[in-house]
């Protein structure tokens, strides 16, 4: 395990570089608490197996679980839009469009599934979707 995750995660989002760059400050300032929180509840569940992370992108949760110690596996619409991070960090990060398509992975490839990024507004009618 990393000495301190979330450092490492902050000097990550420092070096990025590009149209991905602001999107990534201003999600790691926004949402440290509530990762850290989710992280401790993985940790809590001590799921036996991988982690699959759904709708991953920008993948700083994917990031956390991986330099926490924990085997996770990352699937997003879009996750070139995140590439160097990906990159950067060594994550395995698919694409998949979990709404059209399945996910590619054999049943019971994982011990627990996390959803923490996708849950949104539509910001026309400032409702859930």
């Amino acid at each position: 395990m990393a000495s301190d995750p979330l450092k490492i995660l902050g000097e990550a989002v420092g070096k990025q570089t590009g149209p991905a760059r602001s999107w990534h400050y201003e999600y790691l300032h926004n949402h440290t608490r509530r990762h850290l929180a989710d992280l401790q509840l993985v940790a809590a569940l001590a799921p036996a197996g991988k982690v699959l992370e759904i709708g991953s992108a920008p993948c700083h949760m994917a990031a956390l679980l991986a330099l926490s110690g924990y085997s996770v596996t990352g699937v997003d619409l879009d996750p070139t839009r995140v590439a160097d991070f990906v990159r950067d960090l060594a994550l395995d990060v698919r694409r998949c469009d979990i709404e059209r398509s399945p996910l590619p992975f054999l049943d019971g490839s994982f011990g627990c599934a996390l959803l923490c990024e996708t849950f949104e507004i539509c910001e026309s009618t400032r409702r859930s979707c």
